[in-house]
């Protein structure tokens, strides 16, 4: 069975969730949505916000856990595109997202650790080749 690389980020995304950030001010679950439903609708990052993260098909959402989980995967993509922390900050400015680079690198460099543990479980090139994009850039 070949693994691609979506299901290596989906892993590593489900173990290592990221949640050390602020939506336009607020913690990134509880403020967002105390926003949504005071009727603050208007602002387009929450909205957007809103709409890549806190939609999912769990019956618990956006309790289940997917939020943070999204986040994280979209932060070891953008690395795998080649951004460093800092454009990755950038990037997430487009959703309200407040994060630090130091927090953004500390997460890359435990998506690396995961990665060389889960090259060792698995012996796969394609999890190395991941991971050696992710340290790489």
């Amino acid at each position: 069975m070949e693994m691609k690389d979506e299901d290596v980020i989906d892993i590593i995304s489900t173990l290592l969730p990221f949640e050390n950030v602020y939506v336009c001010g607020f913690p990134m679950l509880s403020g967002v949505l105390d926003r949504i439903y005071r009727g603050e609708r208007e602002d387009k990052k929450i909205l957007k916000f809103a709409k890549e993260f806190l939609s999912c098909g769990c019956k618990e959402s956006p309790y289940c856990g997917c939020p943070p989980k999204k986040l994280s995967k979209l932060i070891v993509e953008l690395r795998m595109e080649g951004l460093d922390p800092a454009e990755i900050v950038k990037e997430l400015e487009e959703y309200g997202i407040e994060a630090y680079q130091a927090d953004i690198f500390d997460h890359l460099t435990q998506c690396v650790i995961l990665l060389e543990a889960f090259e060792k479980l698995v012996d796969r090139e394609d999890v190395k080749e991941i991971r050696q994009t992710i340290e790489g850039h």
